[in-house]
């Protein structure tokens, strides 16, 4: 992986860290689509698997506001994450109807 310094040099877009919190640092739909995991973890909780699409949705939304040629495009893809987040948050208030604690 380049350093910032050296993609800097060399005139192209740094290349992100492969983290969830590397997709605060994306200003472009490419700088998005690099982000990973695309897919929380197996054994994240339905809490959890919320909150990582809810955080790719809001990324995406940065990014179409940044990346004015891609707009549209990252939009979409909010749209694609947020839905994700939304049914999780379905099945996390069905399972409190249907388990009280």
């Amino acid at each position: 992986m380049r350093l910032l310094s050296e993609a800097t040099e060399t005139g192209t877009s740094p290349p992100l860290q492969r983290s969830r919190r590397a997709g605060a640092k994306a200003t472009t739909l490419a700088d998005a689509n690099a982000v990973t995991p695309m897919t929380p973890p197996e054994d994240a909780s339905l809490g959890e698997q919320r909150d990582f699409y809810q955080a790719r949705a809001d990324m995406y939304r940065r990014v179409s506001e940044t990346d004015r040629r891609h707009h549209w495009e990252a939009l979409a893809c909010a749209g694609l994450e947020q839905e994700k987040a939304d049914l999780l948050r379905v099945r996390i208030e069905e399972s409190k109807v249907v388990d009280p604690p």
